[in-house]
């Protein structure tokens, strides 16, 4: 598990930055949420945060007797708040252009970081 431990920092950063996916209840299905990404946020990040949770077993415990999937939603959430100093491949490309250089800057992105898992930890 040395792999995940690699991404911790920036699991802990994008959390306490509050730089996740919002969940919201499928109306049809209460045992599935649908993540809403920010929309600074590179999509690809969204399936790989999902990967994370199918490590641990993909299903959030809840304090009802059953446990809640986790699903892509096509929302975007237009108003969350930019998460500064995060690896460069963690921004959507369409925000990033959208920065002037001052911007650019201020948002002070990091070399990207690879996002592979060892073999191991796909099994």
């Amino acid at each position: 598990m040395q792999d995940l431990r690699e991404f911790l920092p920036i699991i802990q950063h994008l959390a306490e930055e509050d730089g996740m996916s919002s969940d919201e209840r499928d109306a049809g299905d209460d045992r599935c949420l649908h993540s809403t990404r920010p929309f600074w946020r590179n999509p690809s990040i969204t399936d790989w945060l999902h990967k994370l949770d199918s490590i641990g077993g993909g299903t959030v415990n809840t304090t009802a007797r059953y446990k809640v999937k986790r699903r892509r939603s096509s929302k975007i959430d237009t108003g969350s708040r930019v998460v500064k100093a995060l690896p460069i491949n963690f921004y959507d490309p369409s925000y990033l252009d959208a920065l002037d250089k001052s911007q650019y800057l201020d948002l002070d992105p990091k070399p990207a970081l690879s996002l592979d898992f060892k073999d191991s930890l796909r099994r």
